[in-house]
């Protein structure tokens, strides 16, 4: 079994090419990638093939996530426990998409193994981007939002995905010595200390693979809505023994996509409730008073609608079927009333 586990996860088109440049020159080799891909139904060959033309050498797991709502939302949360629980590797290393890894990256991953590792990502602006059409791709923040209200924006941002090519968003693919072309914006700064901002981000971090299944993975329940799912399983993470450790070395560099791909939560209040129908969406700040609940309880397990363990009995033969060159996986689309009813059950 490889020492290593790469759990990378996207809902976006595009973006493959850069995360495929950095992996390929990894100095630190003994690896696999579980890709838990949001569109895996629409772009599985393409992602097979791209990784093919890449020369990446270790497997390279393609799957989807093991479940979808029924509504505009995606489903984050259940794509992360779905590449916990198809890890192999001792030592699980996070990563965000579309992100350029330098070739000693991993080297420092392992170095601190055996700790909850945290590292920075730095953001730089993602110019030279177009649409498979050679278009320049429309861009999105809260002001356009705004301008054309939630409806027409959810639409905007819909439409948007399907107008990229699924692999790369450039037009010929990233090469690690066009880094530096695009320009910083910042760089997230991890800080000891569940009280800390950027304590746990889930886009750099690593942690043994025994320790997200003595806390049952990601808590889904933030699937319903807005909250700190990040710091969640962090600090329930270092509750299982771990030691909290930066690793500044251990930076990476993503190509931010969210001003040409956003997720859906761009059209969701900052504050306050949805409106209808997705009022019953979890707020910001209903969120926040359930993660102060959860830590004041120190409830280190997610009650999850199924356990890590068991997911990983249920999904483990979704590492061979998913060498196939059909889309073969299922989509599991299961309504949040009906999936998370049966907690209570």
């Amino acid at each position: 079994m490889p020492r290593i586990t790469i759990t990378l996860g996207s809902a976006r088109p595009g973006g493959l090419d850069i995360t495929l440049a950095g992996l390929c020159a990894q100095t630190f080799q003994d690896f696999e990638v579980v890709f838990v891909d949001a569109r895996y139904h629409k772009r599985h060959t393409q992602v097979l093939d791209a990784v093919k033309r890449s020369g990446l050498k270790q497997p390279f797991y393609h799957v989807p996530n093991h479940r979808y709502s029924d509504s505009i939302w995606g489903t984050a949360c259940a794509g992360y426990n779905t590449g916990f629980a198809l890890s192999a590797g001792e030592l699980i290393v996070m990563l965000l998409d579309y992100t350029y890894v330098r070739p000693d990256w991993l080297e420092h991953h392992v170095a601190q193994s055996g700790k909850l590792v945290m590292a920075p990502h730095e953001y730089r602006t993602l110019t030279g981007a177009f649409t498979r059409d050679g278009q320049v791709p429309m861009h999105f923040d809260r002001q356009r939002v705004a301008s054309v209200g939630m409806d027409a924006a959810i639409e905007l941002i819909r439409d948007a995905r399907e107008e990229f090519d699924e692999i790369s968003c450039f037009p010929t693919p990233f090469t690690a010595d066009q880094l530096d072309v695009f320009p910083i914006e910042g760089t997230s700064i991890p800080e000891k200390g569940e009280e800390q901002p950027y304590f746990f981000s889930t886009k750099n971090e690593s942690f043994p693979r025994k320790n997200v299944f003595d806390v049952n993975g990601m808590r889904e329940l933030w699937d319903r809505g807005r909250g700190p799912g990040d710091p969640d399983l962090g600090y329930r993470l270092a509750w299982s023994g771990l030691s909290p450790t930066i690793c500044r070395e251990a930076v990476v560099h993503c190509l931010n996509p969210r001003s040409i791909l956003p997720n859906m939560n761009l059209v969701a209040p900052e504050s306050g409730s949805m409106p209808p129908p997705y009022d019953e969406r979890i707020t910001v700040e209903q969120g926040n008073e359930i993660y102060n609940a959860i830590r004041a309880g120190e409830q280190k397990w997610a009650d999850n609608p199924i356990g890590l363990m068991a997911l990983r009995a249920e999904i483990w033969d979704w590492r061979r079927l998913s060498q196939q060159r059909e889309a073969v996986l299922p989509r599991n689309v299961v309504g949040d009333a009906e999936y998370f009813g049966r907690v209570a059950e």
